[in-house]
């Protein structure tokens, strides 16, 4: 061969060598670094295995004291629980006796109010009555000299009921003041004297003192007539009432003292529910911070288990790449 051709052939050998030699220190620098890295990650991991063990390590005591906590307030609620169904019941109960209180106060309260109506339409035409008479009918009245029996019977029964002697003088002395219908028409028939109606009855059951017979004497006497008889039939039925009012006073005074001792135990009611519903909070909170240590727990425990498989998997591996 000539000198140029072998000395060409000699360079190309060169530097195919030295472009082989180049690939593989690459390849091997390559590979290096991947056992490095493969090195450093086993490293890595070990150390996370470390740091999640002694996490859950200071995991267990925290878990523990935490379930001893949930225990205390689930024991604590249960108990409390109970406290507050009970007081519950007794005020159920006792707002129930109350209601029965109050129904039967309101059935007493409603038969005496029935009563009382039975009298209240007299009256109150015995009322319409007086208000239809003027000063002319009343100085009619006073004119007699000598009035008819059952107008004298009516003034007399009037004069009794206002405190005046009953004779026809008086009757006459009353007929003159100019507040002898007021004094009629605002005449206190609640708290009439049991002496007072005993005298007007001696008029009212004399056979002379209808209104239509009074009617007959003088007109204008028929309304103060009727009015009398209105006072006596309703003095009567509050006499027969008056028991009732009575018993439904007593019974109201009770009443207001039961409403009063169930204000104080709806009051301890409202206290004890306001207690359990915040250690209910609290114990909802403690079982959440329970949870989430579970959670927490179990979390860390896999990354370990995870974590000590691919340790264990590799182990060889690392040796063989140191």
């Amino acid at each position: 061969f000539p000198y140029s051709t072998l000395f060409r052939s000699y360079r190309d050998s060169i530097n195919l060598y030295i472009d082989i030699l180049g690939k593989k220190r690459f390849e091997y620098d390559k590979m290096i670094q991947k056992l490095k890295g493969g090195i450093e990650k086993l490293k890595s991991t070990n150390k996370l295995v470390e740091e999640l063990q002694k996490s859950l390590t200071e995991l267990q005591p925290q878990l523990e004291e935490q379930t001893k906590k949930t225990e205390i307030f689930l024991k604590q609620l249960a108990i409390d629980t109970e406290v507050a169904n009970e007081k519950e019941r007794i005020v159920q109960k006792e707002v129930e006796q109350v209601n029965i209180q109050a129904q039967a106060i309101k059935v007493v309260a409603d038969e005496a109010q029935a009563e009382l109506n039975k009298a209240l339409p007299g009256l109150r035409e015995a009322e319409e009555a007086l208000k239809a008479l003027d000063k002319q009918a009343i100085s009619e009245i006073r004119t007699f000299t000598s009035p008819p029996d059952a107008v004298r019977f009516v003034m007399e029964a009037v004069c009794i009921l206002l405190g005046e002697k009953p004779d026809w003088a008086s009757a006459k002395a009353l007929l003159m003041t100019t507040d002898f219908l007021d004094r009629l028409n605002n005449y206190d028939k609640h708290n009439v004297p049991e002496n007072v109606l005993k005298k007007l009855r001696t008029y009212t059951t004399k056979p002379e003192f209808e209104p239509d017979y009074v009617a007959q004497k003088n007109f204008a006497c028929k309304s103060i007539c009727l009015w009398c008889r209105a006072v006596d039939n309703f003095c009567k039925v509050n006499k027969e009432v008056e028991p009732k009012k009575k018993k439904q006073a007593e019974m109201t005074e009770k009443l207001d003292v039961a409403y009063k001792e169930l204000a104080v135990k709806q009051a301890e009611l409202d206290k004890v529910r306001r207690n359990l519903a915040n250690l209910q909070k609290e114990c909802d909170e403690t079982m959440q911070k329970k949870e989430n240590l579970m959670k927490e727990m179990d979390l860390t425990k896999k990354r370990v288990e995870n974590a000590q498989k691919l340790t264990g998997l590799l182990a060889d591996e690392g040796v063989r790449w140191e």
